[in-house]
């Protein structure tokens, strides 16, 4: 049993979480969960998070959940929100922050869900995230379980039925945003757990918690066991994290049925950030540092320096950059950043940087530099495309264009369409993994809409 335990969590603790998006002014996070609702359908719980990145944003922003079939792309279910941010609200601290949940009962099938920013005139696109689900019927012989809620909150023995956070007897609050704090240091979690009884033995269910960090190292452990004499069951439970350093963890609850050499279990990553414990997640060179660039550079620098990493920065690294406190810490932080990622390729920085400044020089609008331009991301990620194709405004259709690269998966695009008229090209639709995708794009440039 341990060997299983340590391979599960090297292997587990590195996938990502769902999906967030941090790329405009606005955060948008999406969660989800799936319960049993009979034998033939589950109920889809979804959970969203909406703030603001920094004080600077202000104003009325409008947001759109979409609800797919993934087969045919029929939108099933959309939801349209309205949110106005105030001027000094920061991320996770806004009083302006929109959060909640939807429900929706599913049968069998592929689905996809969509958060979207979208602009409330033209209804393009200003930012996305989604994550494709499946929904299968929680039958069967064995023991099955549902998906395991990450929660900032739950409280036992509520008589707030009427809440859409209530379920069997308690309110269950999630965390979309998966983030926990010195103002939020428990990580709450539940999970439901069905067919306990299907097998008439005696043996109890054998039940591990872990939080495991992510080198894959244990931090916290329950163990204990659960009878069989119920259909099924409600699980809870919570870990204190204010000893914990910064950065990315699992938790995993695992079910073992000993009688019947049979193991299930469910997964979710969280993060960590607390500067207190830790300021920089992993040691530095202190001569190599003092030698570096870094070691003077003013703090508005070496923040400006980060932001523009960000498209490279793992979700990890994103966090725990916002924990530091200090300009030491953050220089030390940016050192580690790309000594990592030079290591084996020495000009990996250099041409990080030289594809800035060709976006910003090439790609900036109003004032906006072309580094933060959807073009500009692009370009930085990708390099320069094979194939630039400009399609000029005309009477019936707005400016685009279609950039090809031929040497990434096979051959991909990504194509952009001009919707104000000032070379704001927007991203519409890319045919390359884990990019936005709409297959029926073209329909956004009919019509001159300026």
């Amino acid at each position: 049993m341990r060997r299983f335990w340590v391979l599960l969590i090297l292997f587990l603790v590195a996938l990502p979480m769902v999906g967030f998006s941090q790329v405009k002014d606005v955060s948008l996070y999406l969660d989800f969960a799936r319960f049993r609702y009979d034998n033939e359908k589950s109920l889809l719980e979804i959970y969203y998070f909406i703030a603001p990145k920094n004080a600077e944003v202000e104003g009325e922003r409008w947001f759109r959940f979409n609800l797919k079939n993934k087969e045919n792309g029929e939108v099933l279910a959309t939801k349209t929100l309205r949110v106005d941010f105030q001027k000094g609200d920061v991320e996770h601290d806004a009083s302006t922050a929109k959060r909640g949940m939807l429900k929706s009962v599913l049968p069998t099938g592929s689905y996809v869900l969509e958060l979207m920013q979208i602009n409330n005139i033209t209804d393009e696109i200003v930012d996305s995230v989604g994550y494709p689900l499946s929904i299968k019927p929680f039958v069967g012989d064995r023991v099955t379980l549902s998906d395991l809620e990450i929660c900032s909150n739950i409280i036992p023995n509520s008589p707030n039925k009427d809440s859409d956070y209530h379920k069997n007897g308690m309110d269950v609050l999630p965390n979309p945003t998966r983030i926990f704090s010195m103002s939020t240091p428990r990580v709450y979690y539940y999970i439901e757990m069905y067919n306990l009884n299907k097998k008439q033995h005696d043996d109890p269910y054998h039940i591990q918690v872990v939080v495991a960090d992510k080198e894959g190292q244990v931090r916290f452990k329950k163990d204990y066991r659960r009878p069989r004499k119920y259909e099924s069951l409600v699980e809870r439970g919570a870990f204190d994290i204010r000893k914990l350093e910064s950065g990315l963890y699992t938790l995993i609850f695992a079910l073992t049925d000993s009688s019947e050499n049979y193991s299930v279990y469910r997964r979710e990553n969280f993060f960590v950030v607390n500067p207190k414990v830790v300021a920089v997640s992993e040691e530095v060179d202190e001569e190599g540092f003092r030698k570096s660039e870094y070691y003077t550079l003013p703090e508005s620098i070496v923040d400006r320096m980060f932001e523009e990493a960000q498209y490279i920065a793992t979700p990890d690294e994103v966090k725990i950059y916002k924990s530091l406190t200090n300009v030491e810490g953050k220089r030390k932080f940016m050192y580690n950043f790309w000594k990592k990622r030079t290591q084996h390729d020495p000009e990996f920085k250099d041409e990080y940087y030289a594809r800035i400044e060709y976006a910003n020089e090439h790609f900036s609008y109003a004032k906006t530099p072309g580094w933060k331009s959807d073009r500009g991301r692009v370009y930085i990620l990708y390099g320069k495309p094979d194939q630039i194709d400009h399609y000029p405004s005309e009477s019936n259709t707005l400016p685009y264009e279609v950039w090809f690269y031929y040497n990434i998966e096979g051959g991909v695009e990504f194509d952009f369409v001009d919707f104000s008229g000032f070379g704001d090209y927007k991203l519409v639709n890319s045919t390359k993994r884990n990019e936005y995708s709409d297959p029926n794009w073209r329909r956004l440039i009919q019509g001159n809409r300026f």
